[in-house]
């Protein structure tokens, strides 16, 4: 099998279906990338029992074949090829990699080793922006949990002509939607890790969305990844999200995301205290061991006084998800949940339980 493309489209493919790669693969044969090539163009396929990434070239083999090469070091040593062209000769016992005056010689095993899977069906088959789908998965991914596995998920719920995605860990809820026509189907819940990297590397074009019972399968010219779901009961978001708090303020979105990193330098993540007194201002502020700080930022808040102990890094997260420069936060009383919401975008942040022992909610 031999291979000769240019070298920016085979970084781009390797780099893509590198995000495949297990840390730690439990089988030997994840470690490695499969190369496919065909008459049809050549697909770069890694992938650990649970997900897949291919990579697809555009480019017709000088000699079909296919073989398995060591995932991890060819994902290293393509930041290295320096020419215009890169040449991947395998047709003797070991992989020849000539790219300018980079020449590397890797190990091999015969493709037939890789496991094959099989590609879920249409149901529920959407169409979005690329673009538009890997900004969403970054503004709510913040909130999956890292520990349960049902809720260290995406949940894709397609309904009332949008795809709504939707990530919690019970702190905190992260909600947005997308796409235009989107046709109501049965939900599906996708791990969180293989959405942010499937963000990381997806490229411009439009994306289709088909799953099953078991699988996903989302795919974007050049790409697609094909994901095992995850099975469980999800808390119902939108009910949550349908509960809209009678007061509301209005703050700027880099003003207040200054003044919680200020207030976390004295009070590391914990402590910070969200004050709403009227007046037409918020004040952030916090108490260390070592020593305080507090911020006035306007937000035109004229309702009764109110008191929020909020978790630093949450509300930082809430924040850098936010697509314009402003955003409102809307609460009822200092033991509920504080909404953050610009746009289609919604963050919800639990406050810490501390404050109504040591307050009672009040300022």
């Amino acid at each position: 099998m031999i291979i000769t493309a240019g070298r920016q489209e085979v970084q781009a493919a390797i780099t893509q279906a590198a995000q495949g790669l297990p840390a730690h693969p439990a089988n030997p044969v994840h470690a490695g990338m499969l190369i496919s090539a065909s008459p049809s163009g050549i697909a770069l396929t890694a992938g650990d029992g649970d997900v897949i990434f291919t990579a697809q070239l555009d480019v017709i083999p000088e000699v079909p074949g296919k073989v398995i090469l060591p995932g991890r070091m060819l994902a290293d040593i393509s930041g290295y090829f320096t020419g215009e062209e890169v040449s991947i000769d395998c047709s003797g016992s070991r992989a020849e990699i000539i790219s300018g005056r980079s020449r590397f010689s890797l190990s091999l095993a015969p493709g037939d080793q890789y496991p094959s899977w099989d590609i879920p069906g249409e149901t529920g088959l959407i169409t979005v922006d690329a673009q538009s789908f890997a900004a969403a998965v970054k503004q709510v991914s913040p909130a999956a949990s890292r520990t349960s596995a049902v809720l260290r998920t995406i949940r894709l719920t397609p309904g009332d002509g949008k795809l709504f995605l939707a990530a919690t860990n019970h702190s905190a809820l992260g909600v947005t939607s997308l796409g235009e026509g989107v046709p109501d189907y049965p939900p599906a819940l996708v791990p969180v890790s293989v959405m942010e990297r499937f963000a990381r590397v997806v490229p411009e074009g439009d994306l289709s969305l088909g799953w099953d019972d078991s699988l996903i399968s989302m795919s974007v010219p050049g790409l697609q990844v094909i994901s095992r779901q995850v099975q469980g009961k999800y808390p119902e978001w939108q009910k949550i999200t349908a509960q809209e708090p009678g007061l509301s303020a209005t703050v700027n979105v880099k003003e207040m995301a200054k003044a919680v990193r200020m207030a976390s330098v004295v009070a590391g993540d914990d402590r910070i205290e969200f004050c709403f007194a009227g007046g037409g201002m918020m004040t952030v502020r916090a108490q260390g061991s070592s020593g305080s700080s507090q911020e006035e930022i306007p937000s035109g808040y004229e309702g009764d006084a109110a008191l929020f102990l909020l978790g630093a890094q949450l509300v930082l997260e809430g924040l850098a998800g936010c697509p314009g420069e402003t955003v409102q936060l809307k609460f009822t009383e200092p033991r509920k949940a504080v909404y953050f919401r610009d746009g289609t975008y919604v963050w919800m942040v639990q406050p810490r339980r501390e404050l109504k022992e040591e307050t009672d909610g009040k300022p």
